[in-house]
């Protein structure tokens, strides 16, 4: 059974990436019986429809766009794995 720190972690998740199939079960059985959960979820999913709604490319709210190069783009994506992983 899944605890309800790992269950946010997948609900966030999911909202970046498709959930294997083990996690999307795992999931959805913890939903069934965590209100709790089941309420992060929904208000989650409402303010990422939220921004959704309200947020406009970078040009047309007068940021410049900017280009990273690979070596930045390189730490950027080591740092975000690291701080996906589940912490014990």
């Amino acid at each position: 059974m899944l605890s309800c720190r790992r269950a946010t972690q997948l609900i966030s998740l999911g909202l970046d990436r498709p959930l294997t199939f083990g996690e999307r079960c795992s999931l959805r059985l913890h939903l069934l019986i965590c209100s709790a959960c089941r309420c992060y979820r929904r208000h989650l999913a409402t303010m990422r429809g939220e921004m959704d709604e309200t947020s406009s490319p970078l040009e047309e709210v007068g940021l410049p766009d900017v280009h990273l190069d690979g070596a930045a783009r390189d730490r950027i994506r080591a740092r975000l794995d690291r701080d996906a992983r589940p912490r014990s």
